[in-house]
């Protein structure tokens, strides 16, 4: 379970001082960023602020580090992450392992949609003493453009919760100060961002949604229907104030809340009875009316009409906002032992996937005798670095230990046995 109130402050202790580096440079190293982050909540998604990370490189450079080998190989680690990011889908628990003497990031591709909401955890032991978290926007249309930054962990903070502004393809970054090293785990979830409008139903109890032809094709649907026996109350999604309490035509007996950015407005249509008042503050969960089929929805079951609707974009598909996928995380099912050892291909051409499934984009094939290294794992799956510098996954039983005889009916579930 996430828990975004964990911090990483033990900072007395380190490992692993790189052969490349000298004492002075992990005496700099350790002694960077002592103060807090002070970064201003993330408002706008085009607003740049800039990161512990960036300032964490800009302390490097003024030390006068910024030029050396190691400090050069930490940032064009950062720039392969989001170059090479993995594909994976929510939730996901990777277990990692981070050498202490190779700069290193991982990188993530996942897809959101607007209104989803997606949350990061990374836990590392007292080892790593810093770990930047960076996500990203990608924006494929503009070849020019980079990846937009759209939110970050403040300075020694594991992770955030982040509610998608815009449908598309993500990058999270994590990336390691230098010279710390050790186990390293990242979590990702993604739900729902608003809570759930009528009492005791979710999103199975839909069954008109966003878009669906209405009035025979003279309009669309803008918002889904909830179904619920007549009475049941109508929960507030947002925390916010009820600025509007109306009866219409269409919606019948109406609320509309606008949440406290003024960034959302959700609407509660064809209510048999209202219990707030217009200007009212409220909290979410507080109850604003009762579910019936006032309005045009007079032929139907009682139901909730309910909409979203955003600044500078009107109606939105209510759905991501409101959906709690099930389910949780395969567990892992790998050797942690194999993890920084290397490996070869126990089998004939073996696929190097983008992502930890079987549909994954296969980036590659590797050929039997080929090495790589196991630098984490997920399910079972193990997350691999080729001596090119490719990353991917590949099966668990696809790989053997380099000092063990090649069988073919040996898989590796029984080589660490």
């Amino acid at each position: 379970m996430i828990n975004n109130s964990n911090h990483l402050r033990d900072r007395s202790q380190r490992t692993g001082n790189s052969g490349r580096a000298g004492l002075a440079l992990a005496m700099v190293i350790l002694c960077l960023g002592s103060a807090g982050c002070g970064v201003e909540e993330f408002l706008m998604e085009p607003f740049r602020g800039e990161t512990p990370r960036e300032r964490y490189g800009e302390a490097l450079d003024r030390a006068g580090l910024g030029e050396s080998l190691l400090v050069r190989e930490w940032h064009r680690a950062g720039e392969r992450a989001l170059l090479g990011a993995v594909e994976v889908s929510a939730p996901l628990v990777e277990e990692n392992w981070i050498a202490p003497d190779e700069p290193t990031a991982l990188g993530y591709r996942l897809d959101l949609r607007r209104g989803e909401r997606v949350q990061v955890e990374v836990r590392a032991e007292h080892t790593v003493q810093r770990v930047f978290i960076e996500l990203y926007r990608d924006r494929p249309d503009d070849e020019d453009d980079d990846p937009l930054l759209v939110d970050w962990a403040a300075d020694f903070e594991t992770g955030f919760v982040y509610d998608a502004r815009a449908t598309g393809s993500y990058l999270l970054r994590v990336q390691p100060e230098l010279l710390g090293g050790g186990p390293l785990e990242v979590e990702i979830r993604v739900g729902a961002s608003v809570a759930f409008p009528v009492q005791d139903r979710s999103t199975a109890n839909v069954m008109s949604f966003f878009g669906d032809i209405r009035d025979g094709g003279a309009r669309d649907h803008h918002g889904v229907d909830i179904f619920a026996p007549r009475g049941t109350p109508v929960l507030a999604a947002t925390a916010g104030t009820a600025y509007r309490v109306d009866v219409t035509a269409r919606g019948g007996k109406v609320v509309w809340v606008r949440d406290g950015s003024g960034e959302i407005r959700s609407y509660y249509a064809h209510l048999d009875a209202q219990l707030v008042e217009e200007g009212e503050e409220v909290s979410v969960g507080d109850t604003l009316g009762l579910v019936g089929n006032t309005g045009n929805a007079i032929t139907t079951p009682p139901h909730l009409h309910f909409g979203i609707y955003v600044r500078r974009g009107g109606a939105v598909d209510p759905w991501p906002f409101l959906h709690e996928p099930p389910g949780e995380p395969p567990l892992l099912d790998v050797p942690r032992e194999a993890f920084n050892e290397t490996f070869r291909i126990a089998l004939e051409r073996i696929p190097l996937r983008a992502g930890p499934f079987a549909s994954a984009t296969e980036l590659a094939e590797l050929p039997r005798e080929l090495s790589v290294r196991v630098i984490g794992g997920t399910g079972r799956w193990f997350r691999v670095r080729t001596a090119a510098g490719g990353e991917g996954y590949i099966a668990v039983d696809a790989v053997l230990p380099l000092d063990r005889e090649l069988d073919p009916e040996t898989r590796l579930a029984f080589a660490f046995q």
